[in-house]
């Protein structure tokens, strides 16, 4: 009995707490955004979302060697390697390093007989072509 419990405390031992703090390139928290731990010696994966002070907290590590991606719309995904320690707590607070590349189009378009643009209201300027 005294081997299985010293055996069970060995485990308990080997757990490892990660948390940290996901910020933005100007170092503002980054809420609600996905972190995601990948270990590689067996490809389990964890997952977790930050927390309205952009904290995140993984319990229950096995140490080693982790593949850290984090997401959020607006930021270029993350992606770095992390050594997580065999046993006790780490802190590790990352940083997205850039914005999201977006490409926005806008197409606006009129019909000439509306109604408005003969009798336009007096606030605005209106310029009629003779084209019109």
């Amino acid at each position: 009995m005294l081997l299985s419990l010293s055996g069970f405390g060995l485990s308990i031992a080997c757990a490892t707490e990660l948390s940290g703090e996901l910020t933005d390139p100007q170092g503002r928290v980054v809420p609600n955004a996905k972190v995601r731990m990948l270990r590689r010696a067996d490809a389990s994966i964890r997952e977790t979302r930050t927390d309205a002070s952009g904290r995140f907290n993984f319990q229950d590590l096995s140490g080693g060697e982790y593949r850290v991606t984090s997401e959020s719309p607006g930021f270029a995904v993350l992606d770095r390697t992390l050594a997580v320690h065999p046993s006790g707590r780490q802190a590790e607070n990352i940083q997205f390093s850039s914005l999201a590349a977006q490409a926005e189009s806008v197409n606006v378009t009129a019909s000439v007989t509306d109604r408005g643009v003969f009798e336009p209201d007096p606030a605005q300027q209106v310029m009629i072509r003779d084209q019109t």
